[in-house]
């Protein structure tokens, strides 16, 4: 039997973003199995961005970035490259277009899906409906979807970790006194500058918590200036807390570091905060675990299912709806985090423990582990041993598929 044509589909696998990283990890994965003829198709690819993955890359024609999620050229791929299956990666809206595409009867489809709160949106349920096999990121995301459509039984398999390269430093302390943080007390986050990220409130607890706490410091790993969010370094200046807020230079959602460069970043946090209203899975969690740094996050969504056990989760104080797709997220408490922050601060023993079982939930959760449950469901995807759907739509010659597109507006 011949290679398992697969064309991939999320954010550019050469970019920085969570979905290229995830999309260029699963797909360089799968093409060293020898086990498939990999196309990719990528969003966001700038023209000037070399191509440094062994397989082709396609990227959208229209720069006016009306079709930032490769409307324009979807089937014109799918004619050159004549995938088996195609794994789309991302939100629900962000593949709306696909169930009316013209190739898609040629197809099998897989999603890899990220839902970040409760309860869905209902106009996702047609879409979701419509795709051949769904993969979720987390169990959260699977129990959300379930709730809604009690007839899908989908499987979820979390991201992976290279802990060969994100781990815990044997000379932490000496790498943290080389970068000017001896005896300080470091509070970290990487996560974009975006309001769902909410790390203007991480800033407002910090300041007050540190006032009297001369080796408090908050490490921040984001653009202080990213449009989609809020303008951070004018805060902290209003806050008056430049001198204990270091943040890495020269970033942006699609400009970044490299992750052994990122690993050195992690090793410099005592404990790594995310206070995400509504998250889909939480990457940089998992890789401040492979690097021995436990969380503090909100206990909600994906941040909830990840950080139990390996830190201190705050309860989710209320919910507000947010976006146009009627998505609850959750606020935490102020008070409740300045205490946590309080207990963490004098007792040293906590970190401790959940290092310890943050590093084993990160072994539990290699990219190479992760690629063989891709591997196997991929194959029995591919050959229907599990999957019926696919050939029911088809022998049901469903030529017009229910469901409208769902893309942002």
């Amino acid at each position: 039997m011949g290679k398992i044509k697969l064309l991939i589909m999320t954010d550019d696998p050469n970019g920085f973003t969570g979905l290229g990283r995830v999309g260029r990890e699963i797909a360089l994965g799968l093409h060293g199995t020898g086990k498939y003829d990999i196309n990719y198709l990528a969003w966001f690819h700038p023209e000037e961005r070399i191509n440094k993955m062994p397989f082709e890359i396609h990227t959208t024609e229209d720069k006016t970035n009306r079709y930032l999620y490769g409307d324009d050229i979807f089937d014109k791929v799918v004619d050159k490259a004549k995938p088996d299956i195609v794994l789309s990666i991302g939100d629900p809206w962000m593949v709306g277009y696909i169930p009316k595409t013209r190739n898609r009867n040629n197809f099998k489809w897989m999603h890899y899906l990220t839902i970040d709160g409760a309860p869905l949106y209902p106009p996702f349920i047609d879409l979701i409906s419509n795709i051949d096999c769904v993969v979720h990121y987390c169990k959260f995301s699977k129990d959300v979807v379930e709730k809604a459509i009690p007839t899908l039984n989908a499987p979820y398999i979390y991201h992976g970790v290279d802990s060969f390269v994100f781990r815990e430093m044997e000379n932490r302390d000496a790498w943290k006194k080389e970068n000017g943080f001896e005896n300080d007390f470091v509070l970290g986050c990487v996560a974009r500058n975006s309001t769902r990220k909410n790390l203007i409130e991480l800033l407002d607890v910090f300041a007050e918590w540190s006032e009297d706490k001369d080796n408090a410091k908050l490490f921040l790993h984001t653009n202080l200036h990213d449009t989609a969010g809020f303008d951070l370094e004018e805060h902290i200046k209003n806050l008056d807390i430049s001198e204990k807020v270091p943040f890495t230079r020269g970033i942006s959602w699609d400009k970044g570091i490299d992750d052994y460069e990122l690993s050195k970043v992690y090793n410099l946090f005592d404990w790594f905060v995310m206070l995400s209203k509504n998250e889909g899975f939480g990457l940089p969690i998992l890789e401040a675990f492979s690097c021995g740094v436990p969380l503090i996050g909100i206990d909600y969504a994906s941040i909830g299912e990840l950080g139990e056990g390996h830190g201190v989760l705050l309860k989710q104080n209320e919910y507000h709806y947010a976006s146009r797709f009627n998505v609850k997220q959750a606020y935490f408490n102020h008070k409740e985090l300045m205490t946590t922050l309080d207990i963490v601060y004098k007792d040293k023993s906590l970190r401790d423990l959940y290092s310890g079982e943050a590093k084993r939930f990160a072994i539990e959760n290699q990219w190479e582990d992760i690629i063989r449950k891709w591997d196997e469901l991929i194959e029995d995807f591919h050959s229907n041993r599990k999957f019926d759907r696919f050939l029911e739509r088809i022998l049901k010659n469903e030529n017009n598929i229910r469901g409208e597109s769902v893309s942002p507006a």
